[in-house]
């Protein structure tokens, strides 16, 4: 957060240095503009220039002010493009009088050491990393058979070096192992003095004919020995490391002596720490032992800056793109410790966020994505929707009648229901030939006009709307399927309209109205860790109850089933919907014969319809991961042209 103290005093010294507009043209016969990439401090004879501008600052004067502040000033006042590294500190007292503005910067950063770059059109001003002192040479002293030595942080490689030079001895480091020595011994037998050394620094001491072994103390406690051990192994590529109860400072100066990195620690680097890796990336390991604590790190041009995870300056931005899910909800999955240290934004083409902090926090928060970016479960349901409708229908139908003359009658029927009818002149025949056959005459004779029908029949039926509908689901994600008709009747209505004449007016207006007939189906999957398939599903089937007639608003019969369900993969459930029963039974006689006991049936006319209709659902759900559950389309089109 800026000051106000500090935004004041950058105004007023651009106030200072805003000069009329025409100083701020350029020189007709200024130089070409190098875009490649220029860096280097201002140390040589022939004065570079910074910038391709000819501007005489008339008057420049700064009275120890913060040295960002002045630069800051300078472009805001001459309109540079100038980018003022963190690491330029330090305060300024400085009064110049028509010098040029070129002239002004190179005096101002050969006085403080900065150094530049340039890219295009864009300055980059900075102070140089300080390389690290090197180590003290380590004092040691052998005449043959005792040693003496005064060491006092020397780093184990360093003496181990320098004493095979001086003695002769074979001495292997075991693992790379790394650290710190410090001790003072007065001549005292090489082995006995060497083996006290590394002790009594946390290391422990074989000697195999003649060659000597220094490995880390796997003990960590003991009288006299001191808890600072460290191994580390340097690739190309990666880093393996392995400390205990080690300094962070000791570690950033072993990954710095062991490994050539360039590390710049920004304030005091406090706390020890444990740990072990094999065949990590430096950033990797960086953020793992920097993880917990208050610290952060971020790599610029090859050099490592470690420093406070509250530093801005140690911000960086980053782009995570998610390979299985949808950044629409990823915000929310984001706990709740890790999204108070970065912000983020959704890149909604490219299926990522933008996340801005701490390196370390990018980097949990990277690990925290790899374990839910994973494919999930698509559930591809095959079901075969049923509607069975069964109806049974009986009829005995015996009429008579004397209208015979001019009527169609029906042939004769005896298979597989009895369906006879006759008149009177053809019963008469029957007669005679039953009177002769009874020897009985004067039975009786009937009208020509007469007539008698009997019909005797059962009918059954079963009528199935079958079908076979595929959808697939992602895991918790609801699918639908709809497949029908739209059926429009026309509408008419008629309006009144009073009138003070005796005549009433009439308006008569039409419109189409639309009812759906259709099926749908819909199912929401949840796969279980087990293995199990937890589905919501619910069917909906709309069907005309009778044929279509454009003027009258057809009636649509809804069977609807919801249920959720436990299967397992590739296995079928049945689910049964509405069962409807409809019995309808009439009945018609001839008064009091018809009610006579066993021949009234003769008197009677009956029918009976029964009808039963039902909703059946059969699911079976299959689970796939990857590309197991993809078709070939070949095989696909081949079997739609069968």
């Amino acid at each position: 957060m800026i000051s106000l103290f500090k935004v004041i005093n950058i105004l007023i010294l651009t106030s200072i240095l805003n000069l009329p507009s025409e100083q701020f043209d350029n020189d007709s016969s200024q130089e070409t503009v190098n875009d490649s990439l220029q860096v280097g401090p201002i140390i040589s004879n022939i004065e570079p220039r910074l910038i391709d501008t000819t501007i005489v600052i008339p008057s420049l004067d700064f009275s120890n002010i913060p040295l960002r502040d002045a630069f800051t000033a300078l472009n805001r006042a001459y309109q540079l493009s100038m980018y003022i590294d963190s690491s330029v500190t330090g305060n300024i007292s400085l009064r110049l009088e028509n010098v040029s503005l070129n002239d002004a910067l190179i005096f101002i950063m050969k006085e403080y050491d900065l150094s530049w770059e340039r890219t295009g059109d864009i300055l980059k001003i900075f102070h140089p990393a300080i390389p690290p002192e090197p180590p003290p040479e380590p004092f040691i002293n052998f005449d043959g058979r005792n040693i003496s030595f005064e060491l006092e942080d020397v780093t184990l490689s360093k003496f181990v070096d320098t004493l095979i030079k001086l003695t002769g001895h074979n001495i292997i480091i075991d693992g790379n192992s790394g650290g710190r020595l410090n001790g003072h011994l007065v001549n005292i037998e090489f082995g006995k003095g060497l083996r006290a050394l590394l002790n009594s620094n946390g290391y422990t001491l074989d000697e195999i004919e003649g060659i000597y072994h220094i490995s880390m103390d796997s003990e960590k406690t003991g009288p006299g020995k001191k808890s600072v051990r460290y191994s580390i192994t340097c690739n190309e590529d990666s880093i393996s490391i392995d400390v205990r109860n080690v300094p962070l400072s000791d570690i950033m100066a072993a990954l710095s002596d062991e490994c050539g990195l360039n590390i710049i620690s920004h304030g005091q680097i406090s706390g020890n720490i444990t740990a072990k890796y094999q065949n990590q990336s430096i950033d990797r390991v960086l953020a793992s032992i920097l993880k917990g604590t208050g610290y952060s790190f971020k790599e610029e041009n090859g050099i490592y800056y470690i420093g406070e995870k509250s530093s801005q300056d140690l911000f960086t931005s980053k782009l995570i793109k998610f390979r299985h899910i949808k950044n629409e909800t990823i915000l929310d999955l984001i706990p709740a410790t890790l999204g108070q240290q970065v912000s983020v934004k959704k890149v909604i083409d490219q299926n990522g966020i933008v996340v801005t902090g701490p390196l370390t926090s990018i980097i949990e928060l990277e690990d925290f994505f790899s374990k839910v970016d994973i494919p999930p479960a698509q559930v591809l349901f095959e079901a075969v929707v049923v509607d069975y409708n069964i109806s049974k229908f009986k009829e005995f139908n015996l009429t008579a009648d004397n209208t015979a003359i001019g009527k169609d009658l029906t042939p004769h029927t005896y298979f597989p229901g009895i369906d006879y009818s006759s008149t009177g002149e053809r019963l008469n025949e029957h007669i005679e030939n039953i009177e002769d056959y009874l020897n009985i005459s004067n039975i009786g004779k009937l009208s020509k006009d007469f007539y008698v029908r009997l019909r005797w029949m059962e009918e059954e039926g079963i009528a199935n709307i079958r079908s076979r509908p595929q959808i697939a689901a992602l895991n918790g994600h609801e699918a639908s399927i709809r497949i029908g008709t739209s059926q429009y009747y026309l509408l008419e209505s008629k309006t009144v309209y009073p009138s003070e004449q005796t005549n009433v007016s009439t308006q008569t207006s039409q419109r189409f109205e639309v009812i759906e007939a259709d099926m749908s189906l819909e199912v929401t999957p949840w796969v279980t860790e087990s293995g199990d398939i937890i589905v919501s599903i619910q069917p909906e089937f709309n069907t005309p109850a009778s044929s279509f007639n454009p003027d009258i608003p057809p009636t649509i019969n809804h069977r609807i089933l919801k249920s959720t369900v436990r299967l397992r993969d590739g296995e079928t459930i049945v689910l049964g919907g509405m069962i409807q029963d409809i019995a309808n039974n009439t009945i018609k006689k001839v008064p009091i014969l018809g009610s006579l006991p066993i021949i009234g049936r003769i008197f009677q006319n009956r029918s009976s319809t029964n009808t039963k209709a039902t909703l059946m659902v059969y699911l079976t759900p299959h689970v796939y991961y990857g590309g197991e559950g993809s078709v070939d389309l070949e095989e696909v089109i081949k079997s739609l042209k069968k």
